[in-house]
């Protein structure tokens, strides 16, 4: 008997068509960062506040078509659109620092770049179910790390960094750390889908995503790779067994994990030294004590989105003076945020994190598919990730689309059929079990 179909289930025909890959395939490329040197050239004042023609005409076309995609093809789902207010209501807050922020021409167009990335999230959560989207990053990344690899070994003026950094690997992206963060990504991804589908394709992939995070010597990469690596170890038997557990051992887990966090944090000077980093993370410490006295100036509405980091036509000349440097954000996605529209802003953004992880956890818990525990992974290399670099509402990034991608789609009402039968050539397809693993029926 053939079992109705919900919009969420984990079909393995869960693809974008030829002509929508060869669109969406590209766009999330240069999401990623990669290639994004050679469009935009070094990094400057002027790129870093508008880019340029050639990549804005890519991303203005790629928001064209993702909001034609939606008003034609694709409907998104009201109820999971009022699910999302959370995401959606701190867009319109993001909107209303037009009000306040200190240069509204910039703030209007980094709103309309950073709404135009929203809607391409949007159409990918309701394009795609989640295996869906894990298999179409996993299939982008591993274009960027093959590419990377090339550009490494024979056109190394390219794909190996100079200067203070020599010898540390960048491949296809404009720096060591975009490399690194992209590859850890890719090989949690890959192993993920590895262990769910017991595709032997995925491991090759994953060992080459790890080869290049060392190579890359980012220790924001390499935080991020071990982040997912603890997530897959003990975090899908965890949420599996989670269940089954009592009281006791609930609070016990939850203590233990607490333990762990507590004991990171206390051996955070040899972690840094293990890393090849001082405790200052590059200078990091010094700018962030800097932006802090920034954020205190104007704690509660921030200075407008995208209205800060303007060189010496803003209020970041203070700290290109103090630095001594050119700096173009604060290598903290919070703390970016809290510039950008300040600690009511950023408490908007917590929230709606909390919610959206609490029901990636509780969606992994009731489904125990392994392939549900994706969006747990994703958003634990965001909050990582973000830590030292900067991705929050950050427009024309991968992860920002990713995360509106996902937030969306766990938006929508959890699949009650906990397996897919294939209706194509009248024969049943590979189904994802309870284990994640697959299996035919």
């Amino acid at each position: 008997m053939k079992l109705p179909v919900t919009h969420d289930s984990m079909g393995l025909d869960d693809d974008l068509s030829g002509f929508e890959f060869c669109v969406v395939a590209p766009v999330l490329m240069l999401a990623s960062t990669a290639f994004l040197g050679f469009f935009q050239g070094p990094a400057n004042l002027n790129v870093a506040r508008t880019g340029n023609w050639l990549t804005n005409s890519i991303w203005l076309s790629s928001y064209l078509l993702a909001g034609l995609a939606l008003v034609s093809k694709v409907n998104l789902s009201r109820e999971a659109l009022l699910r999302c207010w959370p995401l959606l209501g701190l867009l319109v807050f993001v909107a209303l620092s037009l009000m306040w922020s200190e240069d509204r021409l910039l703030t209007f167009l980094r709103l309309c770049a950073l709404s135009g990335t929203t809607l391409s999230g949007l159409y990918l959560g309701e394009r795609l179910t989640v295996l869906g989207q894990a298999r179409l990053i996993v299939s982008v990344l591993t274009c960027a790390a093959i590419l990377s690899l090339v550009a490494c070994i024979f056109m190394p003026a390219i794909g190996i960094m100079t200067g203070e950094l020599q010898g540390d690997w960048q491949g296809i992206f404009d720096h060591k750390n975009q490399l690194g963060l992209n590859m850890a990504l890719s090989f949690g991804l890959s192993m993920l889908l590895f262990l769910a589908t017991r595709r032997i394709g995925h491991i090759p992939t994953a060992l080459l995503c790890l080869v290049l995070v060392f190579l890359s010597r980012s220790a924001t990469g390499l935080v991020c790779l071990f982040v997912q690596v603890l997530a897959l170890l003990f975090g899908w038997p965890l949420l599996k067994a989670w269940p089954r557990f009592g009281i006791t051992k609930r609070v016990f887990s939850i203590v233990i994990l607490g333990g762990v966090i507590i004991w990171t944090a206390s051996q955070y000077s040899n972690l840094v030294d293990l890393l090849g980093r001082d405790e200052g993370l590059t200078g990091r410490s010094q700018m962030w004590s800097q932006v802090g006295v920034m954020i205190a100036e104007k704690p509660i509405l921030g200075y407008g989105y995208g209205a800060f980091w303007r060189g010496y036509e803003g209020p970041s000349g203070l700290i290109w003076d103090a630095m001594g440097i050119e700096l173009f954000y604060s290598h903290n996605g919070f703390l970016d945020v809290c510039l950008d529209i300040g600690l009511l802003g950023t408490g908007l953004f917590v929230v709606g994190y909390i919610i959206g992880l609490g029901r990636a956890v509780s969606r992994a818990i009731v489904l125990r598919q392994l392939t549900y525990i994706w969006p747990v992974l994703f958003l634990i290399f965001f909050f990582t990730a973000n830590l030292t670099e900067g991705s929050i509402l950050r427009a024309n990034t991968l992860p920002w689309i990713l995360y509106t991608a996902l937030y969306y789609r766990l938006a929508k009402k959890a699949p009650t059929v906990p397996e897919l039968v294939g209706k194509s050539s009248g024969r049943t397809r590979p189904l994802s079990t309870g284990s994640g693993i697959v299996s035919y029926s």
